[in-house]
């Protein structure tokens, strides 16, 4: 069962109630890779990732974290920044391969 809530997943809010470009200039500037996720995808840790639109997510590989956009429809888009262990980096940054629908 997938989850739609952002807390599943832990870690901290970088930028809240911004624009989908401003939230993928951030991320292009922070991460040392990123790439495109559909919306209503899920990520990992069973959660769905909320989007009105495709957005960028990053990954900071030398300090093993990601940022990953959502759509809160109480705040607008927010961006947390969470530390993945290796397995769930793996998994993660397997996402850059598929053909997400």
């Amino acid at each position: 069962m997938a989850y739609r809530c952002a807390k599943h997943l832990g870690g901290k809010i970088v930028l809240e109630n911004v624009s989908a470009a401003e939230s993928d200039d951030y991320v292009k500037r922070q991460c040392s890779e990123y790439f495109e996720i559909s919306p209503d995808v899920t990520v990992f840790r069973d959660t769905l990732v909320s989007l009105s639109c495709p957005m960028l997510t990053g990954v900071k590989t030398n300090r093993r974290k990601v940022l990953i956009p959502f759509f809160k429809r109480c705040s607008g888009y927010v961006l947390i920044e969470i530390t993945v262990s290796k397995k769930d980096l793996a998994k993660f940054l397997s996402l850059r391969t598929k053909a997400l629908p």
